[in-house]
């Protein structure tokens, strides 16, 4: 990733708590996911692969699973979604 994406997503994940830093521990479960997913959204709309539009929805994507509202992963090659999450109590 070029160096003029990184300092903004860095920031970006530390606001969104995704990033935090303990003694000289950093945490970042769920930021290399995210940079991940990032990196293929810019190499593919680079590409013309996805559309503007098509990038902002997985960025929504992104936030719903930054508040655990949804499972994202990889499966051959493809950003895949899994909402089967428990709901309290059950």
């Amino acid at each position: 990733m070029e160096k003029k994406f990184k300092i903004p997503l860095l920031a970006w994940l530390k606001d969104e708590k995704c990033i935090s830093f303990e003694n000289n521990i950093i945490h970042a479960e769920k930021a290399f996911f995210i940079s991940s997913v990032i990196k293929w959204c810019v190499k593919e709309r680079e590409k013309k692969e996805l559309t503007d539009s098509r990038v902002n929805k997985y960025f929504r994507l992104l936030k719903q699973y930054l508040n655990e509202d949804l499972d994202l992963y990889w499966e051959d090659g493809k950003i895949m979604v899994d909402i089967s999450k428990e709901e309290p109590g059950s």
